[in-house]
Parts: structure tokens; C-alpha cells; sequence
């Protein structure tokens, strides 16, 4: 078969970063060995934008059969192996975020306040307990929220995490109250 070079040649584009036979990979949301392989065999450059780009024609894997891509979307079959090591660690990642959001900062009979960023310092004038615990999704804000009491409520009231902070002990509350005695 005899060999055909093709030569490029465009004030604005960059050369073609794949070629003829070329087996890439279609960047999708999932892990990296579920994505599709094709093997290139058409390429067209987009002209008719401000910043020019390449497509290219993919022989598909599967009942897709051929399929159009930009550039941009695929990625060589020689680096899955790489992606797929970087997607196991995000994933791992996201399932520690996840596993760490599920967990209460504050249980049930601990002493918080609020903090200074809340605004309402004067809700509680002294510490309060939390008596129970909610984790709450919402369009807006998805967080824990925790109904607290103290000896100034007449009801508890609920207040989302981010707002309290845990309140020093009765040790700590003791030694400071001694040491202001002493002066």
C-alpha cells in the first residue's frame, strides 16, 4: 500500500494533534476503563470561529458505530492507565468528604456556643447543650443542624453547625472565674 503524507498548512491553527488510526479515548463523567475507544479516521478543522479547532471522525467500540469529537474530548489510549489511577484517588477523596460530612461535629450532651461569626451572641449569653442532631439538604445549603437548650431558652432551638463552636469546660470555665477572683 503506498504511503500518503499529508501536509498542513493554516495562518491560525495549530497542527493536528492526532492523525489517521489514532486510538483515542472519549472523555466522559465516569471512570476512565468505561470510556469509549475509537480509532481516527476523519479529521475536519472548524474555521468559521474566532479560535479555529480540529475534529476528529472516531470509529467506535461500540453500537454507536462513527462518531464526531473535538479535540478537547479525547485523550490518547496510552494515558489510561494514568487517568484511571487519578480517578480512583478523586473518588477515594470524595468518599472521605462524603463519610466525614455524615458524622456529627457535636453529639448529643455536648457544651457549644455560638460563635462570633453567627451574630447572635446575645441568643445565648451562656453555653448551651445540644440535645439532638439533623443532617439537613436543601437547594441553598446542605449541613448539620442541632436543637440545643440551656437554662435561658424556654424552648430549645435549632442552628446550623457553622455557627457554634464547642464551649470550654466547666474546668476551664472554673480556673478563669478563680483567677479574676485573685486579682
Amino acid at each position: 500500500m503506498p504511503t500518503i503524507t499529508i501536509t498542513f498548512e493554516h495562518q491560525q491553527a495549530e497542527v493536528p494533534k492526532y492523525t489517521f488510526g489514532d486510538h483515542l479515548l472519549v472523555i466522559a463523567n465516569c471512570a476512565p476503563q468505561d470510556w469509549l475507544i475509537g480509532e481516527v479516521v476523519g479529521m475536519t478543522l472548524e474555521t468559521e470561529i474566532y479560535s479555529p479547532r480540529w475534529w476528529y471522525s472516531l470509529k467506535l467500540n461500540s453500537p454507536l458505530g462513527y462518531e464526531e469529537y473535538a479535540q478537547d474530548e479525547l485523550v490518547p489510549t496510552t494515558q489510561i492507565a494514568v487517568l484511571q489511577a487519578e480517578w480512583e484517588q478523586t473518588e477515594a477523596n470524595w468518599v472521605q468528604e462524603d463519610d466525614q460530612k455524615l458524622l456529627p461535629k457535636f453529639q448529643p450532651g455536648t457544651r457549644v456556643r455560638l460563635n462570633a461569626e453567627s451574630g447572635f451572641n446575645n441568643l445565648l449569653k451562656d453555653f448551651a447543650v445540644v440535645v439532638s442532631s439533623n443532617y439537613v439538604t436543601g437547594k441553598y445549603w446542605s449541613g448539620w443542624t442541632y436543637k440545643l437548650t440551656n437554662k435561658d431558652l424556654t424552648k430549645p432551638i435549632e442552628i446550623g453547625e457553622v455557627w457554634l463552636e464547642l464551649a470550654p469546660s466547666t474546668t476551664h470555665l472554673l480556673a478563669v472565674e478563680q483567677l479574676s477572683l485573685n486579682k
